[in-house]
């Protein structure tokens, strides 16, 4: 499924303090999850519901690769997982903004990382 944005073009936001968190720590194996659940979520809620294989088969990574990353994507504060009941699918939130204050406002934005390399691409 395309989505549009602002910038008239199939984009996702990603939480950039997680993005630049993932990249200086070494830790980039990571983004194709979260660019992989951002794609599922809803704009407003930033929600989905969808199993661990079937996430997988979408990111063309292993089960257990996707565990691993939805381990430190959790452990990082960018992605909250709602087990509703046992059996149930998984519900997992995107979120935008960090849980410390150690990130400026600037950081906080979902755009900023869509910005900031359209203006690199320059």
């Amino acid at each position: 499924m395309r989505r549009t944005t602002a910038f008239s073009g199939p984009f996702l936001a990603l939480p950039t303090w997680a993005v630049e968190k993932m990249l200086t720590s070494g830790e980039h194996q990571h983004l194709p999850v979260l660019a992989g659940l951002v794609s599922l979520c809803g704009v407003s809620t930033h929600t989905c519901r969808i199993t661990v294989g079937s996430l997988a088969d979408k990111v063309n990574l292993s089960a257990r690769t996707v565990q691993r990353s939805l381990k430190y994507l959790s452990t990082l504060g960018v992605v909250t997982v709602s087990h509703p009941a046992p059996g149930a699918v998984p519900m997992y939130r995107v979120n935008y903004s960090p849980r410390s204050e150690e990130h400026t406002s600037e950081l906080q934005s979902p755009c900023n990382l869509v910005c900031r390399l359209l203006l690199e691409k320059k």
